[in-house]
């Protein structure tokens, strides 16, 4: 019981944490960097990651001038039949576009391959991603489900014990 109890006060814990972080950073995580299109590049990726059935990704990779990031837009050609038409409609937009501004996360400003989150071609966005990161309102959810399962499990049976205890208690004694 005491294992159950220090779990569920870790979960709700996790959870102020999520709540505080989305709360401070929910719209400020995303940071714009602007210049112009120095060199782009289409590929196929065949990934694996611990399914049976590989994934086939169309890739857009491109730089922009004066940075030494590279920006990879992936997506999933088998769960989207439209993956290559979108992705070209990118390429060209990129293509003909004067200034291009990427947004990515502030904690990956600084890596050399950071997500892309959205993508804006002479101010009109070509490519954005369905999520923002930091949204975690389904974990949290789940989260405050569990917390909630453990602790109604371990403080229930007390609440029950001291409650037939009391009945007892107030119950005359006969001889």
């Amino acid at each position: 019981m005491k294992k159950l109890r220090i779990i569920s006060l870790f979960i709700i814990s996790y959870l102020f944490y999520l709540l505080f972080t989305q709360l401070l950073f929910a719209e400020d995580n995303l940071v714009q960097l602007k210049g112009q299109l120095l060199k782009k590049d289409n590929f196929m990726e065949l990934d694996q990651h611990d399914q049976k059935r590989p994934i086939n990704y169309v890739c857009l990779s491109f730089m922009l001038q004066k940075d030494k990031r590279l920006y990879i837009l992936k997506l999933d050609v088998d769960g989207i039949a439209e993956g290559f038409r979108v992705l070209k409609g990118v390429d060209l937009s990129l293509g003909k576009a004067g200034e291009i501004a990427v947004w990515v996360k502030k904690s990956d400003r600084n890596k050399i391959r950071p997500k892309v989150y959205k993508v804006e071609a002479d101010g009109l966005s070509v490519f954005e991603l369905p999520y923002r990161p930091g949204n975690n309102a389904f974990l949290f959810l789940m989260l405050a489900l569990l917390a909630l399962a453990f602790a109604s499990t371990y403080y229930l049976p007390k609440v029950s014990a001291a409650r037939n205890w009391r009945l007892l208690q107030r119950r005359p004694h006969y001889i």
